[in-house]
């Protein structure tokens, strides 16, 4: 699209009642992908630091031997490293292997700390023995702020909830007027809002590669 970034389309989406999915190990590919109900799902290659042959080597996997059925056979079959799990996990394409709860996130790092993942060799991945993973202990669950953060960290986009949605209470009481209040104020005062910052891209006009035709008859 250009000019906006992948987030700022995602919300403008939304607005407009589209229904957008997070990146999901069990159901992503590569690049975003619309499904029989016309619900867009955001592909694998939007998680950071996972890098297009990692992604290639996971879908393989899965429509080979089917879908992962537990953490402990993803990390075993995925054909992906460890940094490339816990970076999959924390972006929350693990969430539904993991329980799907807010507690997901950290248990299944904390679940893969021990498991065996694929290991890459010079004549290809060599696949790992899945191993039962024992359950993670009570973690902290990640608050609604803590996991806008780590998809924004991850993937540089936020499905769930618009950051300004989490902030709506603070700015009101720190007297921000919300768009739909600003039609009762009176023209030419002055008045608080708060915003996202959209950093647009690509605004510059292609110049002109050669001069227009002349209009001089000769």
């Amino acid at each position: 699209m250009g000019f906006y970034p992948p987030d700022a389309l995602i919300h403008e989406a939304q607005h407009r009642e589209v229904i957008v999915l997070p990146p999901d190990v069990l159901h992503s590919e590569a690049e975003c992908t619309v499904n029989g109900a016309g619900e867009i799902r955001v592909g694998l290659n939007y998680v950071k630091g996972v890098q297009a042959r990692d992604v290639e080597a996971l879908i393989a996997s899965r429509r080979v031997g089917g879908d992962f059925r537990n953490l402990s056979d993803f990390a075993s079959r995925a054909g992906v490293t460890t940094p490339i799990l816990e970076a999959l996990v924390w972006s929350g394409a693990c969430d539904r292997l993991a329980g799907g709860d807010r507690h997901a996130r950290r248990s299944a790092l904390w679940q893969l700390g021990v498991a065996r993942p694929a290991i890459k060799t010079k004549g290809g991945d060599q696949l790992a023995l899945e191993l039962p993973l024992q359950r993670a202990p009570d973690l902290p669950a990640l608050s609604e702020w803590d996991a806008m953060i780590a998809n924004y960290e991850k993937t540089g986009i936020s499905i769930d909830r618009h950051p300004l949605a989490l902030l709506r209470e603070q700015l009101s009481a720190d007297g921000a007027l919300c768009t739909a209040e600003l039609a009762s104020v009176r023209h030419e005062s002055h008045v608080k809002v708060g915003g996202f910052v959209i950093p647009a891209r690509n605004r510059k006009p292609p110049t002109a590669s050669r001069s227009p035709p002349s209009r001089h008859r000769p």
